[in-house]
């Protein structure tokens, strides 16, 4: 699991609420598609280096957990629904993994 300090969640509340949610948005859609970009060179193995294919794609994993942080920031609809959803998801896929034993 990741660590988490309050200061960090400062940090991502601070700069969420500077820049607002129409803002985040944007950028929350461009740090996705580079997370995409990176696992699948990640996958395609398309360097020698593996261990630096790994570090982009924590540091991208950093990149879109922060802004996904912000957006629930930003908009208490949505932290609410993150929220239920993401017990219901966990939920769902435990129970799916029973039914394959």
């Amino acid at each position: 699991m990741i660590n988490i300090f309050d200061s960090d969640i400062k940090a991502i509340n601070q700069i969420a609420n500077h820049y607002g949610l129409e803002k985040q948005l944007d950028q929350t859609v461009e740090e996705c598609s580079e997370l995409i970009q990176a696992i699948m060179k990640w996958k395609r193995g398309d360097d020698s280096d593996v261990l630096g294919l790994i570090y982009d794609v924590a540091e991208e994993i950093a990149d879109v957990w922060i802004m996904l942080n912000q957006l629930t920031e930003l908009d208490d609809d949505i932290a609410d629904a993150v929220d239920e959803d993401i017990r219901f998801k966990l939920d769902r896929q435990l129970e799916r993994i029973l039914k394959e034993k």
